[in-house]
């Protein structure tokens, strides 16, 4: 473990001594986040964190040897300068999404390229499939980094637990020379963090962001390499739980947004999905995880922490996994359960969805025998099956059995239709939906009679 020392301190003593010259320049060519109603921060702020990340980590590098790896860590420094280049112009003069998005897509085919890619899955040879899944998880990562910053030093302490995690998963199976690179990241990462903790003198912003989520995905892929086992493969990525679940929830919640069901008195009291708006998937708001905790009375410094403590159970939970220490199984029902927890004491209304009537058109459809919706349910249950019984190594029986049970719940679905409708307070409506336009955020029905009423049964998260 001592080998790993020098690029550790090396990534420390740089990143201290680079990150002022980083923020001397922000202020110069005017790379500075001003407070505003989207801002926490009250004061205006230097964002480019990203040069300095990039610089100290090249320059701790260069002083460490890299063995038969050097190949490949020049494909990986041609994606980092891309992101990072981006990042650092949209500092300066914010971008499209779409051209920051087709710049990571590019940056993560040159690390992919480079021998950054997942060959197989849950015991399977990806193929073809390989290549587009591993850019797609870069990415993914990328974007969910970029999520979490947005409180002081928040995302910085983040990758750096993440990048330990890895640190030590690579460390138990002798990955040197991605071990290495960890290494230096997590010191550079360190150094970063005595600028950018509350009260922060320096933000990553999207140039520092986008680098450490393309570094971590990379160095997830490259330990997931390492590993023995189709479990202790998705270890590395379990490690990325904290900012791949913020990913999930804000676009989730950002799609749901968009979403409302409508009833038809005419049909037999049918109800259906209606998109009301075009889902804001790139829209900034308010309403991240930090922002709810934050809302909650939490200071700056208590929510850091918080999110450190649930982010390193994560790593610890992935960690265990990797060396093989228990069942997975507990600790994956531990996550779910804890998941579950959290959207309620976050008060997420848009992702409860026997709260909002969003499930209401897929049981009417599932009780009423519809062939699709059957057909659909079995192989979804079959494929889950046979995935516990590959990834989790629960019996083929078990796992059929449980199928089985699930699958003889039709009856239970229709008794659940009809206790959910009779406790849900609706207006009716007598509209029999044809067409809907968007107009704005109201959808009209085209061709309606005077007299019909187009009714939002509730919009996700809001009672109509």
């Amino acid at each position: 473990m001592w080998q790993f020392s020098l690029p550790f301190l090396l990534g420390i003593g740089f990143s201290l001594a680079l990150t002022p010259v980083s923020r001397r320049v922000a202020i110069r060519i005017g790379a500075i986040d001003n407070p505003g109603a989207r801002r926490i921060h009250a004061v205006a702020t230097p964002r480019l964190g990203g040069p300095a990340i990039l610089f100290a980590l090249a320059m701790a590098m260069v002083l460490v040897p890299h063995g038969s790896q050097a190949p490949r860590l020049s494909w990986l420094a041609i994606g980092a300068l891309m992101v990072t280049g981006i990042g650092t112009i949209d500092d300066v003069r914010p971008l499209r999404p779409i051209i920051k998005l087709l710049v990571e897509v590019a940056a993560a085919s040159v690390a992919a390229y480079g021998g950054y890619r997942i060959d197989s899955m849950v015991g399977y040879q990806l193929g073809l499939v390989s290549f587009p899944l591993s850019v797609l998880l870069v990415v993914a990562v990328v974007n969910a980094v970029n999520l979490v910053d947005g409180l002081d030093g928040l995302a910085t302490g983040l990758c750096l637990i993440i990048g330990a995690t890895l640190l030590l998963m690579g460390f138990s199976r002798a990955a040197i020379e991605t071990s290495m690179t960890l290494a230096a990241l997590c010191g550079v990462l360190l150094g970063f963090l005595a600028y950018n903790f509350h009260p922060a003198q320096i933000f990553l912003g999207d140039s520092g962001a986008l680098l450490l989520g393309f570094m971590l995905a990379a160095s997830a892929i490259s330990t997931s390499r390492q590993m023995t086992g189709s479990v202790a493969k998705l270890a590395p990525f379990l490690a990325l739980g904290m900012p791949l679940a913020e990913l999930t929830l804000t676009t989730l919640r950002r799609l749901l947004r968009a979403v409302q069901v409508v009833r038809d008195d005419e049909a037999g009291a049918r109800y259906r999905f209606c998109l009301v708006a075009r889902p804001a998937l790139f829209a900034a708001d308010r309403d991240h995880v930090h922002h709810r905790l934050l809302a909650m009375g939490l200071g700056d410094r208590k929510v850091a922490l918080l999110l450190y403590t649930v982010s390193a159970a994560i790593c610890a939970a992935a960690f265990a996994i990797a060396i093989g220490v228990g069942s997975p199984l507990p600790l994956l029902i531990a996550a779910l359960a804890g998941g579950i927890v959290g959207i309620r004491f976050l008060g997420y209304g848009e992702l409860m969805p026997l709260r909002t009537g969003l499930l209401l058109p897929m049981l009417e459809s599932f009780a009423r025998g519809h062939r699709a919706m059957r057909v659909t349910a079995a192989a979804m249950l079959a494929i889950v099956a046979w995935a516990l019984h590959l990834g989790l190594r629960v019996s083929i029986f078990e796992a059929g059995f449980l199928a089985a049970m699930v699958l003889g719940s039709r009856r239970a679905c229709r008794a659940l239709e009809h206790v959910y409708q009779r406790n849900r307070r609706y207006q009716p409506s007598g509209l029999k939906v044809a067409r809907l336009e968007i107009h704005g955020p109201i959808a009209i029905a085209d061709n309606a009679p005077e007299s019909a009423t187009i009714m939002p049964i509730r919009s996700a998260g809001v009672l109509q």
